[in-house]
């Protein structure tokens, strides 16, 4: 994702880590409150009970917790039933073998977390500072509790990291635009409510321009399972109940 500008955050000192959270906030740049009081932020992060958190307002005008924990019951049963997850059918196609994939918008690593454990070797790119320090956060505490295959992550815009890399090839590239649910459909979850605040992923044609160059097998893209961003036919596609994912062949050319 790139990094969104519109939103104002604060850290709260008020935690289980003072010290920690002062060096974030210098780091950052961000301005620091106690309680919460006194910044008027829309996200507000703190240290917790071994985590780091963010507080921020959900669609639903009620505040939320919000977390990277790829722990969770339902992160862990995903893994579990990886071989017959569509995410799995749509990147690895018919490889066997294990891949190079770049995930372009890491978000909370959700879906690079899951090709990991499958064996891959998967590089996310997250840009905004912000939510590269909660995932970083989230997979600390994942390899704290045993989890080993895990994606390596870098807090870089994908398209400067591409560049600054012209000698990689990732086998597939994987994006996922973040698209708004359309239609009366339940509010989506408290990550991705985060993640349409603070992250965007801009120029997604040229994304998938650039990508579609790089890739040496294939580019995968997201997409609610009507509309999207499509500004180019995919080769095909693979659907599921609410989600499909758009797949493109490599094309020639310098990147």
């Amino acid at each position: 994702m790139q990094s969104g500008e519109e939103v104002s955050i604060s850290v709260v000192l008020d935690g289980d880590d003072p010290e920690r959270m002062t060096q974030l906030a210098e780091r950052l740049g961000l301005p620091v409150s106690r309680n919460g009081i006194g910044t008027g932020s829309e996200i507000q992060i703190r240290f917790q009970y071994g985590c780091l958190q963010a507080l921020c307002l959900g669609s639903d005008g009620r505040q939320h917790l919000v977390e990277c924990d790829l722990m969770t019951s339902s992160a862990q049963q995903r893994r579990a039933r990886r071989g017959r997850d569509l995410l799995v059918k749509a990147v690895q196609g018919r490889q066997k073998g294990p891949l190079q994939i770049l995930d372009a918008t890491a978000g909370f690593c959700v879906d690079a977390t899951t090709l990991a454990a499958m064996g891959h070797r998967v590089v996310a790119c997250e840009a905004s500072p912000f939510v590269y320090e909660l995932v970083k956060d989230g997979l600390e505490r994942a390899r704290q509790q045993g989890l080993m295959l895990l994606p390596e992550l870098y807090h870089q815009n994908v398209i400067e990291w591409l560049q600054a890399n012209r000698l990689l090839t990732p086998d597939v590239i994987y994006i996922d635009p973040m698209f708004q649910p359309s239609g009366k459909k339940a509010l989506p979850d408290k990550q991705m409510q985060l993640l349409r605040q603070v992250a965007h992923v801009g120029d997604f044609s040229s994304l998938l321009e650039l990508c579609r160059r790089r890739a040496l097998l294939r580019v995968v893209v997201k997409q609610p399972l009507k509309g999207g961003r499509t500004v180019v036919s995919p080769d095909y596609s693979i659907k599921g109940k609410r989600v499909r994912y758009d797949i493109y062949g490599r094309v020639e050319g310098n990147g």
